[in-house]
């Protein structure tokens, strides 16, 4: 919380998800909504906050090329996992089974593939390979 406040205090970007108001463990990221942290209901209150970083192009692109493109900048780790969700969507704990990789490394390594509009997260901790228009 010290430190989500001097972030703050500096003008840089806090997220905080809200708790419930009897909810004494929720007080501190309440406190900091407050204070002007953002309320985050979901990642797309994130990529919003930092849609510039995300294809920064104009005019209308051809949604299957930009795939098809970004696959080609992944890492390994990507690559087998866009292979799996090929197949359909999966949960973080089976992605981390199948590419034999701990949760925390998967989530990490889904984080940056949101960031990279691969991969789109569904209900239930679920991902999917974001559908071309």
């Amino acid at each position: 919380l010290i430190t989500a406040k001097r972030a703050l205090e500096q003008g840089r970007s806090v997220f905080a998800v809200p708790g419930e108001i009897n909810n004494p463990q929720a007080k501190g990221t309440n406190q900091l909504i407050k204070n002007g942290a953002k309320l985050t209901e979901s990642f797309d209150d994130i990529l919003e906050e930092f849609s510039f970083l995300i294809h920064s192009t104009s005019g209308n692109i051809d949604n299957t090329k930009v795939a098809e493109q970004s696959y080609t900048n992944l890492s390994e780790k990507e690559l087998i996992i866009v292979e799996h969700l090929k197949q359909g969507s999966l949960s973080a704990d089976k992605i981390a089974e199948l590419c034999s990789s701990s949760p925390g490394a998967t989530l990490a390594t889904l984080m940056q593939m949101q960031l990279k509009n691969i991969i789109v997260p569904l209900p239930g901790k679920k991902y999917e390979l974001k559908r071309s228009l």
